[in-house]
């Protein structure tokens, strides 16, 4: 019971987050169980989708109102193994 409650609220959370994401901008070309690879071309500024993916987050905390805030870590790089 406790770990169907555990995942279902993480998977709740985390779709809430791709949500928001996506109302940044973003185009989400893939999601990995709690992360997600977006294809950036390297003329786009990297702090704005940084400051698009925190606030993403900001929002999933906002709605949440709870006292532990989510967080996310963002990496760059040209592939898989780069960026996980």
């Amino acid at each position: 019971i406790f770990s169907t409650c555990n995942q279902g609220s993480a998977v709740f959370v985390f779709d809430m987050w791709v949500r928001y994401v996506r109302e940044q901008g973003l185009k989400v070309s893939g999601q990995f169980h709690d992360e997600v690879i977006l294809i950036i071309p390297n003329s786009y500024p990297k702090e704005r989708v940084k400051e698009a993916l925190y606030k993403a987050i900001e929002k999933v905390n906002i709605y949440l109102d709870s006292p532990v805030k989510m967080g996310c870590s963002i990496d760059f790089g040209f592939d898989y193994r780069q960026v996980h």
